[in-house]
């Protein structure tokens, strides 16, 4: 019994150099696990196709360079509904 103990110490485990070398996947960098909602898959997957294939993206899913400030009222009230009240007569 004393004997298997002291083999089974040198065996399994990580070992140096072993595994993928860093740079040689899919995409030539690093990535990063991330939840995706199931009906996405297909869309992000053709994205990433897209991006790697061409190097460019279609212009609508690029953010704009100078994006243009939007003015929205501030209502003082909550509103339970999710609605803004007509009879609100006072916004900042």
């Amino acid at each position: 019994m004393k004997g298997e103990t002291e083999n089974k110490s040198g065996w399994g485990g990580a070992r140096p150099g072993a595994g993928r070398r860093k740079g040689s996947g899919r995409y030539g960098e690093p990535t990063k696990v991330i939840r995706v909602p199931a009906s996405k898959v297909a869309q992000v997957r053709a994205f990433l196709d897209r991006l790697y294939a061409h190097g460019t993206v279609a212009p609508q899913a690029r953010a704009h360079p100078q994006p243009v400030p939007a003015a929205f009222p501030f209502y003082a009230a909550s509103v339970a509904a999710g609605f803004p009240s007509p009879a609100e007569d006072y916004e900042e």
